[in-house]
C-alpha cells in the first residue's frame, strides 16, 4: 500500500502532522474527515514497509563504500607446469613411454 505524509489541522487549530498507509490519496483524505481532522497537505512519500528501504539505503551506503575505495590489484604468481606437460612446455616434445 502506498505511503503518505499528511499535514492536517484539528477542531481545536492544532497542526497534526502524521505517516499512514492508505490505499489511495482521497480514502485518506475520507478517512481524516471521518476523524475531525482537516487535511492541509498530503504527500505521497512511498510505496510499501519502511523496512525495505532501511535495507535499500544499507545497499547503497555499501556499494558507496565500494566505489569509494581504491580498486585491489590481482596478485602476480608464478605459473607451474605440470610434470607431464614439462616437456612442452620448455619447447621440446614430451615423451611418450
Amino acid at each position: 500500500m502506498p505511503e503518505y505524509v499528511y499535514r492536517a489541522i484539528t477542531k481545536e487549530g492544532v497542526i497534526v502532522r502524521n505517516r499512514v498507509d492508505s490505499p489511495s490519496k482521497q480514502t485518506l483524505i475520507k478517512r481524516l474527515k471521518a476523524g475531525e481532522l482537516l487535511p492541509i497537505d498530503i504527500v505521497q512519500v512511498g510505496y510499501g514497509l519502511g523496512k525495505k528501504k532501511v535495507a535499500r539505503k544499507r545497499q547503497a551506503e555499501a556499494a558507496k563504500k565500494r566505489l569509494s575505495e581504491k580498486p585491489k590489484r590481482p596478485r602476480k604468481r608464478k605459473i607451474k607446469p605440470f610434470p607431464l606437460l614439462k616437456g612442452c612446455v620448455s619447447g621440446n616434445k614430451p615423451e611418450i613411454k
